[in-house]
């Protein structure tokens, strides 16, 4: 079995480096395949970017692949997860009126979310493509949006959903319909009207939960 210590080459074929074989540690080698395929499919068809094309960009063995992430499919779906690692490191400690509309033209959001629909339409399965929640901006929207405003962790939880659900699929779909110019600045104004009148749409949708509630005070209008 594998371990973080096992090494890999970078050709099972033909020597490189004068007659030698390469080696990086297997940690070094998962670095240097998401890296390589992160700039691939900023600069290619997705469809185009293949296990080949990854390794050369890398110098590793294809089998570098298969070994450390399973598949094709594996090295992807741990891309996607990096980018929204890195996406939500660099957002989660930005006010939230800064976290939008900006957010939504993040080279790494953008790419993460393309990829992902990509994939899906290619007939992955979603369970593989999954994120932990501790690594994504939901978490660091939902901590901030249960932080700033007195509602409870459920209409927290609900509202960054919507968020990230409207986010994704301007992403997506943005390119196909004939937006203005000032429509994203006005859809962050909508966004931040709604999120300060939470604790009155929670008093009518009846959500409030006082056991799961933190006791803060609503943000100023």
């Amino acid at each position: 079995m594998a371990t973080a210590e096992t090494e890999i080459t970078d050709g099972s074929d033909r020597p490189t480096n004068g007659g030698r074989r390469r080696y990086v540690p297997r940690a070094e080698g998962r670095v240097v395949l998401i890296d390589a395929t992160i700039e691939l499919l900023r600069n290619n068809a997705f469809a185009d970017v293949t296990t080949r094309k990854i390794s050369e960009a890398a110098d590793l063995n294809e089998f570098a692949i298969q070994r450390i992430f399973g598949s094709q499919l594996g090295l992807f779906a741990e891309v996607t997860r990096e980018l929204s690692s890195r996406f939500a490191a660099r957002f989660a400690d930005l006010p939230l009126d800064e976290v939008q509309p900006a957010a939504l033209f993040d080279p790494d959001l953008v790419l993460r979310t393309r990829l992902l629909a990509w994939l899906l339409g290619s007939g992955a399965e979603p369970e593989e493509l999954r994120i932990d929640p501790a690594l994504s901006l939901n978490q660091a929207l939902f901590r901030r949006h249960w932080r700033e405003g007195a509602v409870s962790e459920e209409m927290a939880r609900i509202f960054t959903q919507l968020i990230i659900y409207l986010a994704e699929g301007y992403i997506t779909f943005e390119p196909t319909h004939d937006s203005q110019p000032d429509d994203i600045q006005r859809l962050a104004q909508l966004v931040e009207k709604f999120r300060d009148a939470l604790p009155q749409f929670e008093a009518e949708l009846g959500w409030t939960q006082d056991d799961a509630s933190i006791a803060v005070e609503a943000k100023p209008s």
